[in-house]
């Protein structure tokens, strides 16, 4: 019998349902004129993702935001104080569509002064 092909396959790379989600944001506090920065890894490689967000009061902001990740899973996102906004902090909450995952971070806006 011949050998196996299979037997000399590299082995096979993790499947994005398998991936961890890593959120970062850069600074985690600031005041009302403070771009939060942030970076996002281990989402479906070109997928769609769904980025919200929830008020210190508890309830959901009320606009989403479609993201898509690159070839690796990756994106970057910021969030910045809008007029009328709640000071007090955030929840950010990022959905990847393909597979159903979520992961959240959190940031907190204060006054100025």
């Amino acid at each position: 019998m011949g050998s196996n092909p299979a037997s000399s396959l590299p082995p096979a790379t993790t499947p994005s349902a398998e991936r961890s989600l890593t959120i970062s944001v850069d600074p985690d506090h600031g005041d009302h004129s403070t771009v939060f920065a942030g970076a996002a890894s281990g989402f479906t490689p070109n997928g769609k993702v769904t980025v919200s967000a929830t008020k210190p009061d508890g309830q959901p902001y009320p606009t989403t935001y479609p993201k898509t990740a690159d070839a690796n899973g990756a994106f970057t996102w910021s969030w910045q104080w809008d007029p009328g906004d709640t000071d007090g902090t955030w929840t950010i909450k990022f959905l990847d569509h393909t597979t159903g995952k979520t992961t959240s971070t959190t940031l907190t806006i204060t006054a100025s002064g």
